[in-house]
Formats: C-alpha cells, structure tokens, sequence
C-alpha cells in the first residue's frame, strides 16, 4: 500500500504536467487566433488600399480628361478667334504686319493657355501620385504593426514539470517520521 506522502506527490506532479499541457493548449490556442485576426486585418487593410488606390486611379482619369477638354476648348477659341481676325482684316482690305501681329498674338495666347493647363494638369498628376504612395505607406505601417502572436512557452512548461518530478522525487524518497 502507498504512504500518503507517496500519493500526494504523485497528485502534484499529475495535476503539475496537466496544468502545464492546459497551459501550453491556452498558448496555442490564442496564438492561432491573433494569427486570424492578423490575417483578417490585413485583408481589410489591403482591400481598403486598393479601394484608396481606385479613387486616386479615377481621379487622375477625371483630371486628364479635364485637362483634355480644356485644351480643345483653347484650340476652338483660338481657331475660331484666328478665323475671325482673318476674315475680318481681309473684308476691310488690312493686310501686312499688323495682322499678322494679331494672328500671331492669338496664336501666342493659345500656347500659353494650354501650357497652363498642361502645367496645371503635371502638377495635378504629382499630387495624385504622392496620394498613391501614401495609400501603400499607410497600409505597410498598418500590416507592420500587427501583434505579433506569442508561442507557447514549452520551455517554460518543461521545465516546471521537471520541478515537480524533482519534488516527487524528493517527497517518495525522503524517510516519513514513522520509519525514522
């Protein structure tokens, strides 16, 4: 028959490794779920930047649009204004420098409109391409600042496992006070 030193140790040491796997099963288990909420912020993250990305993408369609239309419309102008001062000096009999001062000064006017549109439209598009970076820098320094998931600590577990078979054998070894 065993002493109750006897089964008492061994009480401790089952209920020691028991708590110990208990433990590591805990560790794991909420490893395993910081791992799927990562993975879960992260698809958010990146489906939210490649939304962010879709609307810069837009936007930057929309504004060469602009800018293309605007462009036609400074042509027209011009087409019709250089047309106009055509007509108009050879129906009064003007011809020489002075028209071609004027067709030349529309002309000019022209350019210069649409270089500031094309200067406008650059500057947009650099904006634009700036806002796109962003998007990505923002969703890296979000996927980088996921929580890490801790491991089990198996060592840890082992070890205090090991201190309770130290300790049983400690308690069935050492002589009770009756056999002394």
């Amino acid at each position: 028959m065993c002493e109750p030193v006897t089964i008492i140790a061994a009480a401790s040491l089952a209920m020691s490794v028991a708590s110990a796997a208990a433990a590591a099963d805990a560790q794991s288990k909420n490893a395993d779920y910081q791992n799927q909420m990562n993975e879960r912020q992260r698809a958010q993250t990146l489906a939210t930047a490649a939304a962010n990305n879709n609307q810069v993408n837009l936007q930057q369609q929309q504004n060469r649009d602009l800018a293309a239309q605007k462009i036609a419309e400074n042509n027209r102008s011009a087409a019709l204004g250089i047309g106009r001062s055509t007509a108009m000096g050879g129906a009064s009999g003007v011809e020489g420098n002075s028209v071609d001062a004027l067709l030349g000064d529309l002309a000019g006017q022209q350019t210069k409109f649409n270089n500031a549109v094309e200067t406008n439209y650059q500057t947009s598009i650099s904006a634009l391409e700036n806002q796109r970076a962003n998007v990505y820098a923002d969703a890296a320094t979000t996927i980088n600042g996921l929580k890490s998931p801790a491991q089990p600590d198996y060592i840890s577990m082992g070890l205090k496992i090991g201190q309770a078979g130290l300790t049983y054998a400690k308690d069935t070894t050492t002589p009770s006070p009756r056999e002394l």
